[in-house]
């Protein structure tokens, strides 16, 4: 699944920052000391700015053309390709962007951040080992580096490392205590280690960064369930309704409501709900078997 877009976009913004005070890593210029490399090598430096600027401004397919040309320039250059890359996984063709970072292979790289977001999309398509010796490069590079960290935790989260995630996910908001998406992969975390209390004080901690009303569906959603783990049904229910309300609930979330529903005592309530959910989803296995729960225990409800 491609990571949240306008992310990727404010992430490159910071990339394109340092493009006045770096260099884009002059692989053609150090392997080819003649005057035709130094000129291919600025032609796709100067490609590359352009190619930034473009992704920056969300106009994806000027970014590529761009950056694809970057590329026929100056071959070697390591950057170029991963900005290539970045370019092509933001449009949707992971495959061309996995096959530019075949080509630059082992190659090593003075940028942290480039680094990390070629492990992002390798991690993404479940390369781990390359994706971890990018997330150890970054680390080398920049110790302070919170996407490092949090790439390195989500690695360890994939193997089912769960305590080592933790701790890599802590580092990360050591560096960045307001990166939402690393504090609500830590609530994910504990959710999973069946700890609702320290889920549910991280999600509160992610709802502090915003005003109220605007947190995100997934925050209501995870808040709920971690009040409903912690049998406190009647804020649970509220903060799932307030979940669903956002639009487009799954079958699955609307489920957990129901669930809530019928814990608080709101039997009617929650058939009216699980009605939704299988309406949504009629082959949602969990719908239908509390559908069957809440039938065999209270008919009147399903007839609401």
């Amino acid at each position: 699944m491609l990571p949240n877009r306008p992310m990727r976009l404010a992430r490159l913004t910071s990339l394109g920052g340092l493009l006045g005070v770096v260099t884009l890593l002059a692989g053609c210029r150090a392997m080819w000391p003649s005057d035709a490399a130094q000129q291919s090598a600025a032609v796709s430096r100067q490609l590359s700015q352009q190619g930034l600027a473009a992704l920056d401004r969300g106009e994806l397919f000027r970014a590529e053309a761009l950056l694809g040309q970057a590329v026929q320039a100056c071959p070697e250059d390591w950057q170029a390709r991963c900005y290539y890359a970045e370019a092509l996984w933001l449009r949707g063709a992971a495959e061309d962007a996995m096959a530019q970072i075949a080509a630059v292979g082992d190659w090593k790289t003075s940028d942290a951040t480039s680094a990390v977001r070629i492990g992002d999309m390798l991690l993404e398509m479940n390369q781990l080992e390359r994706a971890g010796a990018l997330a150890d490069q970054a680390l080398d590079i920049n110790p302070q580096l919170s996407t490092a960290w949090s790439l390195r935790g989500r690695l360890h989260r994939a193997r089912g490392e769960h305590q080592l995630a933790l701790a890599d996910l802590h580092r990360a908001l050591d560096f960045d205590p307001s990166d939402a998406k690393v504090l609500l992969e830590v609530a994910e975390l504990y959710r999973h280690l069946n700890e609702p209390q320290r889920a549910l004080a991280t999600l509160q901690h992610w709802s502090d960064l915003y005003p109220p009303g605007e947190e995100s569906p997934q925050v209501l959603y995870l808040t709920g369930l971690a009040y409903s783990a912690l049998a406190r049904h009647e804020q649970a229910v509220e903060t799932l309704a307030a979940a669903v309300a956002r639009g487009n609930p799954s079958a699955e979330m609307l489920c957990r409501l129901a669930e809530a529903e019928l814990h608080a005592g709101r039997r009617e309530a929650a058939g009216r709900t699980l009605r939704q959910a299988l309406a949504t989803d009629a082959g949602h296995g969990p719908s239908l078997a509390l559908l069957e729960h809440v039938q065999r225990e209270s008919p009147r409800a399903m007839r609401q």
